[in-house]
């Protein structure tokens, strides 16, 4: 028989289900019963289970994810994951058929089974959105067997949200993003008016605002911004490099890679997901690429490279962040200050040069669309990529 790790295991969301369970257990804002010896993974953010049989040659896998803020419209949050946990990674329908229904009085859930590819290889795949009391989670979940199948169905029906804004309330900060990081090039999920109230800083010939309750040190040839209060674990620093005396984005880009390279000493890999962005807004010509290393644990350095045109030179900004490929897609602790990264690099002027952005710009006409084509991990987004060499996927 084929052994199972020649499938791919897929990003997973699943429909409420699964008496037949005997370890009851919660996580984030999920009540439910464990499926009986699956194997369990709490990684950063979610849940997983997970169950190979290779006798058979089939599998089954769940994956639970952390709550996110939401609109409270249920199919636009579906909408949102489907575009940006699916659609973007899969070989799926384009229009998935969409059923919405009352969980209880305080959550909807809206759902959806669709057969699903990748590497050639073909599975069924659920996905599930529940919305409710200002928050919203997702459950993702693929297989390939009928008796998966039968398996995942009876774990979504055992699943249940809290009932009490007591706990939502606890979860308002902190709590990982899938949808709200999820922008590859589109602004959309971004609040449309950003806004930065900190006052001007400097740094060479530059003048910039640093966000409200950053900090900013000075190193060897650069100044490096971060956020004051991090995570533990969390890695989110910006760091504006010296100007090249140069008017070519190509040297440019190379040169910089070349001295990130230098002091990483990984190998940088290209997004398969993401390519370069050059654009001109305000006038001021940007461009933007992406890089990570890739390490066998799965905890990676993102790096998101700004070029910016300043008559004869280019001024030179990277945002350097953790990442975790997780199912298909990748997360970076960046997500969480989408806003304030997007605030710090358009505040970038030259200084003693009249302020043609004296504001920061608006995203509404997608001015900016396009120019970040980064800081999403995700999963909304999400900026994804799976390993090329093997055909498991490891959420």
């Amino acid at each position: 028989m084929k052994n199972l790790r020649k499938y791919l295991i897929v990003y997973i969301l699943v429909v409420p289900g699964i008496p037949a369970v005997s370890q009851t257990a919660d996580f984030d804002l999920y009540k439910y019963s464990e499926p009986q010896n699956w194997k369990k993974e709490e990684r950063k953010g979610k849940v997983i289970f997970t169950d190979i049989n290779n006798a058979e040659g089939t599998y089954g896998q769940i994956g639970l994810y952390i709550s996110r803020q939401s609109t409270n419209d249920t199919e636009k949050e579906f909408m949102n994951d489907w575009n940006d946990l699916v659609f973007r990674y899969y070989k799926v329908s384009a229009e998935p058929d969409i059923t919405v229904s009352v969980l209880d009085e305080y959550w909807k859930v809206a759902q959806t089974t669709v057969p699903a590819s990748l590497n050639g290889q073909n599975f069924t795949l659920k996905l599930i959105n529940y919305t409710g009391l200002a928050k919203t989670a997702t459950i993702i979940a693929t297989f390939n067997g009928d008796a998966y199948k039968r398996k995942i169905e009876e774990f979504l029906s055992s699943v249940k949200m809290v009932t009490s804004s007591d706990k939502t309330d606890q979860l308002q900060t902190g709590a990982l993003s899938l949808s709200d990081n999820s922008v590859q090039g589109s602004a959309k999920v971004l609040s449309e008016t950003p806004v930065n109230k900190a006052d001007r800083q400097s740094f060479s010939k530059l003048i910039f605002k640093l966000p409200a309750g950053w900090q900013q040190q000075t190193k060897d040839n650069c100044l490096s911004v971060f956020p004051s209060h991090l995570r533990q674990g969390e890695v989110l620093e910006i760091r504006l490099l010296q100007p090249l005396n140069t008017v070519d984005f190509t040297s440019a880009r190379i040169a910089t890679w070349q001295e990130i390279n230098q002091v990483w000493q990984d190998e940088l890999q290209n997004d398969i997901f993401e390519g370069s962005t050059h654009t001109t807004s305000l006038g001021w010509n940007y461009f933007s690429e992406k890089k990570h290393t890739r390490r066998p644990g799965g905890i990676d350095t993102d790096f998101e490279l700004f070029l910016i045109a300043n008559g004869n030179t280019i001024e030179r900004v990277i945002v350097i962040s953790d990442e975790f490929r997780v199912q298909g897609s990748l997360y970076s602790t960046s997500t969480h200050f989408f806003d304030d990264i997007y605030n710090f690099v358009f505040s970038i002027r030259l200084a003693g040069k009249p302020d043609e952005a004296s504001t920061i710009p608006s995203l509404d006409g997608g001015r900016i669309t396009g120019v970040w084509t980064g800081i999403s991990g995700g999963f909304s987004g999400i900026s994804g990529t799976y390993d090329q060499k093997t055909f498991y996927v490891v959420f």
